[in-house]
């Protein structure tokens, strides 16, 4: 439950008039950008109150990343609150190309088909008898993850160590993850963080093809391979000692 905080105005015992006691407040107060007034009258002839609430816009995001080129998954930065039905959403300056904001609901949507710089959006909420309230978000849209091979074939030893990064990932949103398919021969593995593999195979393998996907922090992905004559690995003795 919400703590209200304000201040009363006009409180106090009014002086008898015609036989009664009045009594009257006047209670004002601010909650999440949405501003209330509560009104009580009382009197020995009876009481009345009333609750009254004026436009608001609340911020519901503060910043949103997307990927250039991948569908962003509807959000509402803006929520407008009372009022009088209906409200409608407009936001400023333009949106990223390809995205576009419901004006009856404030969510945006789209496909961002360039790359934008982090930037502040106002959204204003307007509600039927044109009284209009205000909030903010940031909003960025980075260039897509990418992945390059870096290591097109590598040819291995069993019961050697070795250490290589076939494929390198650039741009998305936040940290990029890698993974591999299919799985590495017994004894190497794949750093996720960093996509470098690393180990000592211990069993031969014949020549295959393995696909390196780069995941950013949005779930978008691109792919690299690197093939044959890759992890190739050929049978050789440990050296005695």
């Amino acid at each position: 439950m919400p703590i209200l905080s304000g201040q009363f105005e006009n409180e106090g015992i009014h002086e008898p008039t015609a036989g009664n006691i009045t009594a009257s407040i006047d209670f004002t107060y601010s909650y999440n950008g949405t501003h209330y007034e509560f009104i009580a009258n009382a009197s020995t002839a009876g009481a009345s109150y009333s609750i009254t609430c004026t436009l608001g816009a609340i911020q519901a995001i503060a910043s949103v990343s997307l990927d250039q080129n991948v569908a962003a998954t509807a959000f509402t930065p803006v929520n407008g609150s009372c009022g009088t039905a209906p409200l409608s959403y407009s936001v400023s300056p333009t949106l990223p190309t390809g995205l576009s904001m419901d004006s009856s609901s404030g969510a945006i949507t789209g496909t961002p088909t360039a790359t934008s710089a982090a930037a502040t959006y106002t959204v204003t909420v307007t509600d039927a008898t044109s009284a209009t309230a205000t909030a903010t978000f940031d909003l960025t849209v980075n260039p897509a993850v990418t992945a390059t091979q870096a290591v097109a074939s590598t040819s291995l030893t069993q019961n050697f160590a070795a250490s290589f990064t076939p494929v390198t990932g650039s741009g998305g949103t936040g940290t990029l993850s890698y993974g591999v398919s299919p799985s590495l021969p017994t004894g190497l593995s794949m750093n996720s963080g960093g996509g470098a593999i690393t180990g000592t195979p211990t069993v031969t393998s014949a020549a295959m093809t393995y696909t390196v996907t780069v995941t950013d922090a949005n779930s978008a992905t691109a792919t690299a391979s690197f093939s044959r004559p890759s992890m190739a690995l050929w049978s050789r003795p440990r050296r005695s000692r």
